[in-house]
């Protein structure tokens, strides 16, 4: 890098957990996990590897999130398993950016400064219910079915902001991204039937529907892109056939 010192890259991540279990019964036990994650980078980058501003840029944020887990078990101590479940994650993340390329332009063959700035600041907060079933319905058979409800809602604001030197001053402007909120729901189901052949050989069919949120185009830079900005959200659907295996000595 040709950045002077102190221009490197930082990055400090830090995080704890709490876990907690109950036997609540012979049959039944409750769990929690709690959680709580953060991030802090400051990273200044070089594009070009040269001792020119060409297109360096700073990425700095300061992301946090915290999560609550409570799980509900039971074991009949034969052939049925069963977990249910409830989830709360809030995580918010405001970053900061500048993008420098002071001898990349010019006017009348004059070096004309240039600086652009970007503060977004996304937070998202993800609930859901869910519950999963094993059932040893014949010996070696077993039938897994579940599913979870989720409903993630995020909040983005951004702003971004452009500084040219004195001979194109007149291009100076700000293109504001007003805070926007949207929220998704996903109902996502998932099945398979396991047959144990022995004690060392498995195979298995399965179904299932994963869900990945919507969110907002963070490169927004024209008043088309800000208004055009929400993305609709992910599903797929995905089915698998296996064997699992190991050797008598494992």
């Amino acid at each position: 890098t040709s950045f002077a010192p102190g221009k490197g890259q930082q990055l400090k991540h830090d995080g704890i957990s709490l876990s907690m279990e109950w036997d609540l019964s012979q049959a039944w036990r409750l769990k929690s996990i709690s959680a709580f994650r953060k991030l802090k980078t400051h990273s200044f980058i070089d594009m070009d590897a040269s001792k020119y501003d060409l297109g360096d840029v700073l990425v700095a944020l300061n992301q946090q999130q915290k999560s609550q887990e409570f799980q509900l078990h039971y074991d009949n101590g034969s052939n049925l398993h069963a977990t249910f479940g409830a989830y709360w994650m809030e995580e918010n993340v405001p970053s900061y950016q500048e993008a420098y390329a002071d001898d990349l332009y010019t006017f009348l063959g004059t070096p004309v400064s240039f600086l652009r700035t970007i503060e977004d600041d996304l937070t998202t907060t993800s609930t859901a219910a869910f519950a999963h079933v094993n059932w040893e319905f014949a010996p070696t058979w077993t039938l897994a079915a579940g599913v979870r409800w989720t409903r993630d809602e995020k909040d983005y604001e951004r702003t971004t902001s452009t500084f040219w030197g004195p001979a194109l001053a007149v291009l100076n402007g700000t293109v504001p991204f007003p805070k926007t909120s949207a929220s998704w729901t996903a109902v996502t189901p998932s099945v398979s039937l396991q047959k144990a052949f022995s004690d060392n050989l498995m195979g298995y069919v399965s179904a299932n529907r994963g869900f990945k949120s919507g969110g907002f185009n963070g490169r927004a830079n024209s008043a088309y892109d800000v208004l055009n900005a929400k993305y609709d959200p992910e599903f797929v659907w995905t089915y698998e056939m296996g064997l699992k295996a190991q050797s008598s000595d494992r």
